[in-house]
């Protein structure tokens, strides 16, 4: 059977509930005109592609602060998906959203970028590799959920509606959205909504999912895989099966890291690896590295023959990102002020809950990739010498991205191909 390379991700589940007299301790500010702010303007001005990117490496470094082991997450999932629940806020609200975001504060100008950006990476993909990004909306039947919005998100993110009773049949929908999903993301992603997350109170489910399929340009000959260490720190190892291909791939080394773009069929979508100098730990280069680096990196990357070994690895991840969106700069979207009233004139409608989930396995054929992010909002209450290696026997970061634009679709990084 052919193996293949998919990257799955079905993302950010949004549940709405109604609202609680609780008062919240974040205290709303005046709206105010984001534009008039000199770093916001220029953030802003930045094109759809590169504000993606900031945030996605504003949102993994918040990650780190609580992870210390492999990790691997989609913050384009992400974005898709609060992109959605962004097109339901309004005034001090969405001003948060927007700056944690990076999002456009003109409405109308940031869903038709994000739709024309999604549906140009999309059609990028054309007949070489499956690219398929959906869009779903599970909404309480009897809720005042306002048909602007509701079209908005029809429009910009083709998500089809189904009508929901969460006040009586929450486990029916439960099981229906966790199938949905399921058939999305190729089975890899299962019991996206846990037992107990839908209750009486739900008002609203958002789902985006994104499914990736496809091979390497050029596959790794399976008999030229062979076990070597892999070096955890300075004195712990284990040993690992290494992918070994000497080819032309495009490589740039500084004295901080080796970075090498290994890509997928089509030539439209690529892997690239950076791999820190063995006198510069992982969390040190994580550290340092953002956009500007990253963009730097890919812009001096060139052709040239390198010999290279890289593990296979398998790894599955789990996080909530509530706290962290709201520690990024957004706290009112969570907390019994938040602002929904482009969803609703009810006014009672919070974020409860972002859950991030993500799975990646790669081999000598390519990668199977999945990831899942739930958002609910509740009711407010032995080589030659003179050869280029890339030898990655030690921890190192690995994207998946859209070669254009350079667009991130995946990030995260391998402590240990074992686990």
């Amino acid at each position: 059977m052919k193996i293949f390379w998919s990257l799955l991700t079905t993302l950010l589940i949004i549940i709405l509930f109604g609202c609680t007299s609780k008062e919240s301790a974040v205290e709303e500010q005046p709206s105010n005109d984001l534009m008039d702010d000199p770093n916001l303007k220029k953030i802003f001005e930045m094109k759809q592609e590169e504000r993606l990117n900031n945030f996605a490496f504003d949102i993994y470094k918040e990650i780190l602060r609580k992870e210390d082991g492999n990790m691997v997450v989609s913050p384009f999932s992400i974005s898709t998906a609060m992109a959605m629940a962004y097109g339901g806020s309004g005034e001090e609200t969405k001003n948060q959203m927007s700056k944690t975001l990076m999002f456009d504060p003109d409405m109308n100008v940031f869903h038709k970028e994000f739709n024309e950006h999604s549906k140009k990476i999309e059609k990028l993909a054309g007949d070489d590799l499956e690219l398929n990004i959906a869009n779903g909306m599970w909404i309480q039947h009897d809720y005042p959920f306002l048909q602007s919005y509701i079209e908005t998100i029809q429009k910009y993110y083709g998500s089809v509606l189904h009508e929901a009773d969460f006040k009586s049949d929450q486990e029916k929908i439960r099981q229906e959205i966790n199938k949905w999903v399921e058939e999305r993301t190729n089975h890899k992603i299962q019991e996206l909504i846990e037992q107990g997350i839908l209750v009486e109170d739900t008002r609203m489910v958002l789902v985006n999912a994104i499914y990736f399929l496809s091979n390497w340009y050029e596959e790794f000959e399976k008999d030229l895989t062979h076990k070597r260490n892999f070096h955890l720190n300075d004195n712990d190892k284990v040993e690992v099966e290494f992918m070994n291909k000497e080819s032309s791939f495009k490589y740039y080394e500084d004295n901080l890291a080796q970075v090498i773009e290994i890509p997928y069929s089509g030539k439209d979508f690529s892997m690239v690896l950076m791999l820190p100098n063995e006198n510069t730990p992982l969390t040190d280069f994580e550290a340092r590295l953002d956009t500007d680096m990253y963009n730097d990196y890919i812009n001096n990357l060139v052709e040239q023959e390198v010999q290279l070994l890289l593990p296979k690895f398998k790894m599955r991840f789990h996080t909530n990102l509530e706290e962290i969106l709201s520690s990024m700069g957004m706290p009112l979207a969570f907390s019994d002020r938040a602002d929904f009233s482009r969803m609703t004139d009810e006014h009672d409608l919070k974020i409860d809950r972002v859950i991030h989930q993500a799975f990646i396995e790669v081999d000598e054929e390519g990668t199977e990739a999945a990831a899942a992010t739930a958002v609910t909002i509740i009711r407010k209450t032995a080589i030659e010498d003179d050869k280029i290696i890339f030898r990655a026997d030690r921890p190192f970061k690995f994207f998946i991205k859209e070669n254009e634009s350079n667009t991130i679709l995946f990030m995260g990084r391998v402590i240990n191909p074992e686990e």
